[in-house]
């Protein structure tokens, strides 16, 4: 799961770059937070998957996804591109309940 969030936070952060860092620098913090974030799962889980940190880290990116998801739709901006967070997010969610 952290591998594939990883990957959709690098895939945002790549087609933005040119832009998001010079015209919203809070917002490129934000994303490359998450981006380590979902890093920082996909070691976890890959070290040790049923362990307390990774779960922790999993419902912490969980969580972030949803509550962005739930901010994109808040201001209108709930389009396709931000759905693969909020998917991954509620899975992450999910498989840390084991």
């Amino acid at each position: 799961m952290g591998w594939l969030g990883a990957a959709d936070a690098t895939q945002f952060v790549w087609a933005r770059r040119h832009s998001l860092f010079q015209e919203s620098p809070g917002r490129a913090a934000g994303s490359m937070a998450g981006l380590g974030m979902w890093l920082a799962l996909g070691v976890a889980a890959s070290a040790a998957p049923l362990s307390g940190r990774a779960r922790g880290l999993a419902r912490a990116c969980g969580a972030g996804n949803l509550v962005l998801y739930a901010i994109h739709l808040r201001v209108g901006k709930g389009r396709v591109r931000a759905l693969p967070g909020a998917v991954l997010g509620a899975a992450a969610l999910l498989t840390s309940r084991r």
